[in-house]
């Protein structure tokens, strides 16, 4: 059985946060979002500053960020500024679902133990993956799953 066919779908109520630096890429994370679940808000920010200060202000049931953003407004996006986010947010928001969108995936391996130990939904995908798959990964964040559960669950 797959595993995300019961999952849960964000309802009107539910706020969505998209974090990426590269308008073409946020506008489609949106429109595929928008698509897939259109009773949820949608916003969007291009910065950790401004991801954070969006987070804070709307406690969305969902973030979907790219690692390598900007610090802020001028800065050069580096992955440290998104892992940076990521270690907050786990720290702040332990039933946040989070759904990492990037490149390279691999400076996460340092937040392993607080991914492992988080009570939200994380998933990774990688930006060339086809929109199906990034909508699978999503459902999984939303449904509060992570690989390990994942694995944990299939008996």
């Amino acid at each position: 059985m797959n595993p995300t066919q019961s999952l849960p779908q964000p309802s009107l109520s539910q706020q969505i946060v998209v974090i990426d630096d590269h308008e073409m890429i946020l506008d489609g994370v949106v429109n595929l979002l928008k698509t897939k679940y259109p009773d949820a808000a949608v916003r969007v920010a291009q910065t950790r500053q401004a991801g954070q200060e969006l987070i804070d202000s709307l406690t969305p049931s969902l973030v979907v960020m790219d690692l390598a953003i900007p610090e802020r407004t001028g800065s050069k996006p580096l992955a440290e500024s998104g892992v940076g986010l990521i270690e907050a947010l786990l720290r702040q928001y332990p039933t946040l679902n989070i759904a990492v969108l990037s490149a390279n995936t691999n400076p996460l391996v340092r937040l392993k133990p607080q991914i492992d130990n988080h009570e939200g939904g994380f998933t990774v995908s990688d930006k060339g993956w086809v929109a199906e798959s990034i909508l699978q990964k999503v459902n999984m964040a939303l449904a509060r799953l992570y690989p390990s559960r994942l694995r944990s669950t299939r008996g």
